[in-house]
């Protein structure tokens, strides 16, 4: 049975190697790794199953350091964020612990009462680092993690805005309006508040009823405000007004163009009608069409075809 035992964890220890050179791997580059959800989803999987086997083997240290490690990884495979230095520092140091505690266990040194200060010790760091990518937010600073010049970035893509605003309303130009709101969802860096400001803002630019000239004051404004209240940290006073929101349809709702510019079907030569159906319909077509005498020689050839058998 001893034996059994013994061949099970130097498969576990063989096993959690590979999964720590993985991770190590994804250190050198983890800017990259957390915005690629196939190669953030396997340094999940790296903790996840080192976990697993600490687990069900009673190695609570190693248990305890994966399993915090596999938290921060699962949110950063559904919400990438930036990693900034406090974030490859506090990564690196709880990957090097893990390899720490598996290297004990190879060597005969393992032991939970001794290893578990060291846990003990890293702990609030990592939980502090957990809350730190999930709300993208700086502990000390209380600011969100911006890309740099984040302002200066969103003032010029609200200069573009104003030069299509003052263009006479197309839906080109709403097409041009709605990429440039993708690309402050860029900016935001997935911040889910600013996400909400900026989508309202597009729901807006869609609405056929309202020209982008008239809803221009306001979208500049409350982006420019936004964009003000992002950069010094204050993201929980940011919210797309009532103004704002009432004027935004939702995404389905969005007609493809405008509705004074419907799709239309190849345009007849200049000497041709698109007649309708309706006999009234015809008659005034005729006349928005043809001078009184042109509608009298129209008229006597409608009267001849009339008597015809």
């Amino acid at each position: 049975m001893g034996s059994e035992n013994e061949q099970v964890v130097k498969f576990f220890i063989m096993e959690a190697k590979e999964h720590l050179e993985s991770m190590e791997s994804a250190l050198n580059h983890l800017d990259e790794v957390v915005h690629e959800y196939e190669e953030c989803n396997t340094v999940y999987r790296n903790a996840h199953t080192i976990k697993g086997g600490a687990a069900m083997l009673g190695y609570e240290s190693i248990r305890r350091v994966s399993l915090m490690l596999e938290n921060c990884f699962k949110h950063l495979r559904e919400h990438p964020a930036t990693i900034d230095d406090r974030c490859q520092k506090e990564f690196t140091m709880g990957v090097k612990l893990l390899a720490t505690l598996i290297a004990k266990l190879e060597g005969g040194g393992y032991d939970d009462d001794s290893l578990g200060k060291a846990v003990d010790k890293a702990e609030p760091t990592l939980a502090a680092l957990y809350d730190y990518v999930k709300d993208g937010t700086s502990a000390s600073s209380g600011k969100v993690a911006l890309p740099p010049n984040f302002s200066a970035q969103v003032m010029m893509v609200l200069k573009k805005m104003v030069v299509i605003f003052k263009q006479p309303p197309s839906p080109k130009g709403r097409k041009q309006l709605d990429l440039l709101c993708q690309k402050l969802i860029e900016l935001g860096q997935g911040n889910a508040t600013w996400t909400k400001l900026i989508e309202t803002t597009r729901g807006a630019i869609a609405n056929p009823k309202v020209s982008p000239s008239a809803m221009a004051p306001l979208v500049v404004r409350e982006l420019k405000q936004g964009s003000e209240l992002m950069a010094v940290g204050k993201v929980d006073l940011l919210s797309p007004s009532d103004a704002l929101t009432k004027l935004a349809v939702p995404p389905a709702m969005a007609p493809a163009a405008p509705a004074s510019a419907p799709p239309k079907a190849a345009a007849p030569a200049a000497d041709q009608l698109t007649m309708p159906r309706n006999t009234k319909a015809v008659a005034r077509t005729l006349i928005g069409s043809f001078s009184k005498p042109q509608l009298m020689e129209i008229a006597k050839y409608l009267a001849m075809a009339a008597k015809k058998p």
